[in-house]
């Protein structure tokens, strides 16, 4: 797994459109992610290649946990 080198933010799900917390991935447009409302419509039919080609690394990048 990746060491995250930024702290999580608000991006935009690049699928729904909904606010997110999570960090920026090369492969995305500026300011958006996948949402963890959006992870198994946006995943289905992909391989786990596909898919961090796309979203970056699960709990990196993506679908990352608020902590208090």
């Amino acid at each position: 797994m990746t060491r995250p080198t930024s702290k999580p933010q608000t991006l935009l799900c690049c699928c729904c459109g909904g606010y997110i917390k999570g960090r920026q991935w090369c492969n995305q447009d500026t300011g958006h992610g996948l949402g963890s409302c959006c992870i198994v419509r946006c995943a289905r039919g992909m391989t786990a290649e596909d898919i961090h080609r796309t979203y970056g690394e699960r709990s990196v990048h993506y679908d990352i946990e608020d902590k208090v």
